[in-house]
C-alpha cells in the first residue's frame, strides 16, 4: 500500500496514536489493580467496578475520535488501521509500503515490530476479523481452544515470545466469544430478565454489539485485551471470582429464607406487596445466576469482570432490601437504644459490664450517633427515654398517673413516622445504582463529575475510617494527588484512582449485611419477650390505654412484627414507673437489668456479637 501523506491524514493518525497511548496507560493502571487483587490488597468489587468504569470512560472519547477521523479514511476501519500501521512502521524503520502480516507470522526476533503490534492491538484486530467471518453460523461455529493449542493459565506472560503470548491470547479470545455468545443466547430467552446477567459488563456489551453488527473498533479490542490481561495476571486463580460469587449468592438466599421463621408470618403494616416483589426479583436473579454457575457455565470461570459486577449488582439490591427491612421494623435502631440503655442503667452492682457488641458499634460508626440517637449517646435512663421518644418522632407525651398514653417505637397509634430511618451513607453506590438497576442503563461516563466530587471528601473519610482495609493500601493513591489545581479536569487515571480509593473506603458501607443484622436483632427481641413480657404485661394490666380505649396489658404488642417496640415500653416503664414519673431519676432499672441478661446471654455466645464485622473483614479479602 502506498499513499501521499497529507496534512489531514497526518493529523488524524496523530490523534489515533495519542488515543492508543491513553489506552495503553489505562491498561497499565488496570494491570496494577488486578495484581493488587491477586495479592489480597483490594477485593473483587473494587477491582471489577474500577475496571468496568475504565472501559465505560473510554467509550465517549473513542467514539468522538472515530467520528472525527474515520471519514478521512473513507469510513473504513481496516484502511485506517493499515495507514496508521504503515506510518508508524515507516517512522521506526524508514520504510513505507509495508503490508500487515498476520500476527502469528511476525518474527519473534523483530522486537520493534512486536511492540508496534502490541501498541495498536493488531493481533486482536486480526482475531476479531477472523471471528467475524464465522458469526453467520452462530456461536457454536466459533473456534475453540483446541484449534489453537492448549491454554496455560500459569504461563509467565512476560517470558513468552511474541507469537507464544498471542497464541494464548487467541485461545482466550476465541473462548470468550464462544462462552459469551452462548450466554447472550441464553439471556435472550429470559424475556423480562433478558439483559440481567450481562448488562452491567461493558466488555460483554461490546462483544454483543460486535456479534450483531460485525463492526470492529479499538474500544472492543481494548476491552478484550483487558479481559485477557486479567486472566494472565490471575492465572489459575481466576476461579476465585466464581467461588466468591457463588458464596455471596448462597449467603443471600440463606439469610432471606430465614425471614418467616424470625419475623413471623403476619406482614408488617409498613411492608407491602411492592416490597415483597423487590425481594422476589432479587431472589430470582440470584437463583438464576446460581443455576448458571451450578450447571458449569464456563464464562464464570474466566470472566472475572462479570463475577465481580454480578456480586456488586446483587449486593446493591440486597443492601437496599436489608436497609428497608431494618427501617420498616425499626429493629436495628431499637436494639441500639435498648443496648445502650442496658449498658449504663441495667447492670447490677458488682456485675461485669455488658459484653461489647462490635456489630452494633460498626452500625453507629457507619450512621453516626446523630442519625441513631438524635445526638450524643445517652448515659442515663432519662436520656435514653427522651432520645428514644424524640428519634421516633413522638411529639405528644401524655401521662395520667400510671397510665401510659404513648406506645413504644414502631406503634402506629401516635407516631406515623416511627424511628428515623437509616439512610445510605455511601457516595459510590448512588453513582452506579441507576446504571445497575433492572434494565435501565445510564452510562457511567456521564457520572464522572460525581466521581470528581468524591475527592473533596476522601481526606475526611480517611480520617473517619483510619483502619479500613486493615492498613492495606493499593499504592496508587498518588494518582489523585498529582492534580494541583482543582479547577482543572482530571485525567482518566486520576478519576479511576479516585473511584478505586472511594470503593476501598466504602467497603464496610457497601458490604454490611443489614438483612442479617435485622434478623439478629429480631431474634434478640424474641428472647427479650420471654424474659420481660410476663413482668411488663402484668404491670401494664393496671391501666393500659391505647387511643383512648382501655386494653389488657398483654396486648401491648399487636403481633411479633412489633417486637422492636419493646424498647419504648421498657424505657417508658423504667422512667415512669421505677422513677415515679419525673419526680426522681433512677440510676438503674430492674426492667433494664432483665433486658441486660438477654444481651449478656446472646453476646457471650462465641462470635455472636461480631458476625457482621467478621463477614465484612472476610469480604475485603475476596
Amino acid at each position: 500500500m502506498s499513499f501521499e501523506p497529507e496534512l489531514v491524514v497526518m493529523e488524524a493518525i496523530s490523534a489515533i496514536v495519542m488515543f492508543l497511548g491513553d489506552m495503553e496507560r489505562v491498561r497499565a493502571y488496570l494491570g496494577g489493580l488486578w495484581r493488587d487483587y491477586k495479592s489480597g490488597k483490594i477485593d473483587l468489587i473494587t477491582a471489577s467496578v474500577t475496571t468496568n468504569t475504565a472501559i465505560e470512560i473510554l467509550q465517549r472519547p473513542h467514539d468522538q475520535l472515530m467520528r472525527r477521523v474515520t471519514p478521512v479514511f473513507g469510513n473504513n476501519f481496516q484502511k485506517m488501521v493499515s495507514m496508521t500501521f504503515e506510518l508508524l512502521r515507516g517512522h521506526k524503520t524508514g520504510q513505507l509500503h509495508t503490508d500487515i502480516p498476520n500476527f502469528d507470522l511476525v518474527d519473534d526476533q523483530d522486537i520493534e515490530l512486536g511492540r508496534l503490534y502490541d501498541f495498536m492491538m493488531l493481533p486482536l484486530v486480526q482475531i476479531c476479523d477472523d471471528l467475524a467471518d464465522k458469526l453467520d453460523s452462530g456461536p457454536s461455529a466459533f473456534p475453540i481452544s483446541s484449534q489453537y493449542g492448549n491454554h496455560d493459565p500459569d504461563a509467565a506472560l512476560g517470558k513468552l515470545s511474541f507469537r507464544s503470548r498471542w497464541q494464548q491470547y487467541h485461545i482466550l479470545s476465541s473462548d470468550a466469544f464462544t462462552h459469551i455468545g452462548f450466554l447472550l443466547g441464553f439471556a435472550v430467552g429470559l424475556a423480562s430478565q433478558a439483559d440481567y446477567i450481562f448488562s452491567p459488563d461493558a466488555s460483554i456489551r461490546l462483544i454483543d454489539r460486535f456479534i450483531r453488527t460485525k463492526e470492529l473498533s479499538f474500544h472492543l479490542t481494548f476491552a478484550m485485551r483487558i479481559h485477557m490481561d486479567i486472566n494472565f495476571i490471575l492465572g489459575s486463580d481466576t476461579s476465585r471470582g466464581r467461588q466468591y460469587l457463588h458464596e455471596t449468592i448462597v449467603r443471600m438466599i440463606d439469610t432471606l429464607s430465614q425471614r418467616p421463621s424470625i419475623e413471623g408470618t403476619i406482614p408488617h403494616f409498613r411492608w407491602g406487596d411492592h416490597d415483597d416483589n423487590i425481594v422476589d426479583i432479587l431472589l430470582t436473579q440470584a437463583s438464576m445466576t446460581a443455576h448458571l454457575i451450578a450447571t458449569g457455565c464456563p464464562i464464570f470461570q474466566r470472566h472475572l469482570l462479570l463475577c465481580g459486577l454480578s456480586v456488586f449488582r446483587l449486593q446493591i439490591a440486597y443492601q437496599d432490601t436489608g436497609m428497608a427491612l431494618a427501617n420498616t421494623f425499626a429493629s436495628i435502631q431499637s436494639a441500639a437504644h435498648l443496648y445502650e440503655a442496658c449498658r449504663h442503667s441495667g447492670q447490677p452492682t458488682g456485675k461485669e459490664p455488658l459484653p461489647a457488641w462490635p456489630d452494633m458499634d460498626l452500625v453507629l460508626q457507619l450512621h453516626g450517633t446523630e442519625q441513631t440517637f438524635g445526638g450524643n449517646v445517652p448515659s442515663t435512663i432519662h436520656e435514653s427515654f427522651i432520645a428514644c421518644q424524640n428519634i421516633a418522632d413522638f411529639s405528644n407525651h401524655m401521662f395520667e398517673g400510671d397510665a401510659v398514653m404513648v406506645c413504644g417505637p414502631g406503634c402506629d397509634c401516635n407516631s406515623k413516622a416511627g424511628f428515623e430511618v437509616f439512610g445510605d451513607q455511601t457516595q459510590i453506590l448512588p453513582i452506579f445504582k441507576d446504571n445497575f438497576h433492572e434494565h435501565s442503563r445510564i452510562d457511567v461516563r456521564d457520572d464522572m463529575s460525581a466521581i470528581e466530587q468524591l475527592l473533596r471528601d476522601l481526606d475526611a473519610r480517611e480520617d473517619r475510617f483510619p483502619n479500613i482495609g486493615n492498613g492495606r493500601k493499593s499504592g496508587r493513591r498518588e494518582y489523585r494527588k498529582e492534580k494541583k489545581h482543582r479547577a482543572a479536569k482530571f485525567s482518566i487515571i486520576q478519576l479511576l484512582s479516585i473511584l478505586e480509593t472511594g470503593l476501598q473506603l466504602e467497603t464496610t458501607s457497601i458490604r454490611f449485611d443489614y438483612v442479617s443484622m435485622h434478623l439478629r436483632c429480631m431474634r434478640i427481641f424474641r428472647d427479650m419477650k420471654q424474659m420481660v413480657d410476663p413482668y411488663l404485661a402484668g404491670k401494664l394490666d393496671v391501666k393500659f390505654v391505647q387511643n383512648g380505649t382501655s386494653m389488657p396489658g398483654s396486648t401491648y404488642l399487636m403481633n411479633d412484627t412489633m417486637l422492636p417496640s419493646m424498647t419504648g415500653w421498657i424505657l417508658n416503664y423504667s422512667e415512669m414507673h421505677e422513677g415515679k414519673g419525673f419526680k426522681t431519676r433512677p440510676k438503674s432499672s430492674q426492667m433494664l437489668s432483665r433486658a441486660s441478661n438477654v444481651f449478656r446471654q446472646v453476646l457471650d455466645s462465641e462470635g455472636e456479637g461480631q458476625v457482621e464485622t467478621l463477614k465484612v473483614e472476610y469480604d475485603r479479602t475476596k
